[in-house]
């Protein structure tokens, strides 16, 4: 699957791009982006471009359905013939849904109606470095404030544009929270039930480079080695997480992005952090306790311990950690309990009750963590 995909570097006048399009004799684009889409360098490609694009941006972080039900009907109403996202993982996501829709009625809940792959090229241009939506054949969109996970083979990118001049742009908190979202995958990747040995790799790899290289990119001017090794590490994580799909940290992390407007990263560490942690001591499997040594290993530690210790702490430098409530009630708790997806939990290798769930988001929502 992953072979399949296309991978060009960007240069000046992203020449690999044209060329494409012209071999596949594109008619017109639909172009999906957000505000930041005018400030890069692709968008001189664009505007350059001697093929009519439509362009979409009604959607928001975290998108919702109805923007997927909006787009597909422009692109119906347009006669488009390829999907072409330039964004975040909000972007990508869209766009992934617009391309697996695109020929399904209308009038008829998508999500009721079966998936046919269809051969309009889907090509995305990732200006983040976190998500690895670039690399996976799944999306999420939330319908009537659930979430909801869109999946399908098809829904795979034929065409990643590599370019790191717009991570350059990115604030702070974005660039860490997408850094925190590649660690995430990259661990849940390795100790997920239905991760395998390519998986591992992958997820390996994409911490050994993350965390050799994280100080580097998140300097004042970063070089652009390290801004390379960052974006090809959440593509080694969404790659690694395409396979072995997410666990507990993820499944307990969404409806914390929903009600307390947090990036998705530092929700999703959040949960990561104190999930590995309640494994790491309430599990006597022999295999899984040298699977967390790896992990370990790959982000510099000799000691498990040390190495939830200082993904908590990175947290805590970030300011990332602080209480998401001052007086959080047992009904706002039980809330974000039940809303927890229980085939991911079934993904994680140590079973977590509802005791431990009501633990770790007590202690998320009503003080820092502890960093003894």
């Amino acid at each position: 699957m992953f072979d399949e995909q296309k991978i060009f570097i960007a240069d000046e006048k992203f020449s690999a791009l044209e060329k494409y399009l012209s071999t596949r004799n594109i008619k017109k684009i639909f172009l999906i982006h957000g505000k930041t889409f005018e400030k890069i360098p692709i968008k001189n490609f664009f505007d350059r471009l001697n093929i009519p694009v439509i362009h979409f941006t009604d959607f928001k972080a975290n998108p919702d359905y109805e923007s997927v039900v909006a787009g597909v009907k422009i692109f119906q109403s347009e006669n488009c013939d390829a999907v072409i996202a330039v964004g975040g993982g909000s972007a990508l996501d869209v766009a992934k849904c617009i391309k697996i829709f695109a020929q399904l009625n209308t009038n008829v809940d998508f999500l009721q109606q079966k998936i046919f792959p269809n051969n309009i090229p889907l090509i995305v241009a990732p200006t983040t470095a976190g998500t690895g939506a670039e690399s996976t054949h799944f999306a999420v969109i939330y319908k009537d404030g659930n979430k909801i996970s869109v999946a399908d083979k098809s829904a795979l990118p034929n065409v990643i544009i590599f370019d790191i001049a717009p991570l350059k742009m990115l604030p702070d908190y974005q660039k860490k929270s997408g850094m925190l979202d590649a660690i995430c995958h990259s661990l849940e990747a390795a100790w997920s039930v239905n991760s395998n040995e390519v998986a591992k790799e992958f997820a390996f790899e994409a911490l050994r480079l993350i965390y050799a290289n994280k100080n580097f990119y998140l300097a004042e001017n970063p070089a652009d080695v390290s801004l390379s090794y960052i974006l090809y590490a959440s593509r080694l994580a969404g790659k690694a997480i395409n396979i072995a799909k997410t666990t507990a940290g993820h499944a307990l992390s969404y409806k914390l992005t929903q009600n307390y407007g947090i990036a998705h990263g530092q929700a999703a560490a959040l949960c990561v952090a104190e999930v590995w942690d309640y494994m790491n001591k309430n599990s006597t499997d022999a295999s899984l306790k040298n699977l967390f040594q790896k992990l370990a290993a790959c982000m510099g530690f000799s000691k498990v311990e040390d190495a939830i210790k200082d993904l908590k702490n990175i947290l805590a430098a970030w300011n990332f950690n602080k209480p998401l409530s001052s007086n959080a009630t047992d009904a706002e708790i039980n809330i974000l309990v039940n809303s927890v997806n229980l085939q991911r939990l079934a993904n994680n290798p140590v079973k977590l009750d509802e005791v431990a769930i009501k633990n770790i988001y007590t202690q998320i929502l009503k003080r820092s963590f502890n960093e003894d």
